[in-house]
């Protein structure tokens, strides 16, 4: 929810020119997306959970 908020604000102290300020408003979705798949194979261990269903049911 901020995100647009904090690409403004960056923009305005010169961190940011307007292109690259579009460009990060534009992939905003892209980096949630990346930020929940890494949550859920790290934070939450899927990958681990798949490998040990997988290993018990060959068993």
């Amino acid at each position: 929810m901020g995100w647009p908020w904090i690409v403004n604000t960056l923009e305005r102290w010169g961190r940011l020119d307007d292109t690259q300020a579009t460009n990060l408003l534009a992939v905003r979705w892209r980096i949630v997306t990346w930020l929940v798949v890494i949550e859920l194979v790290l934070g939450q261990n899927l990958l681990g959970q798949v490998l040990a269903a997988l290993q018990g049911s060959g068993a």
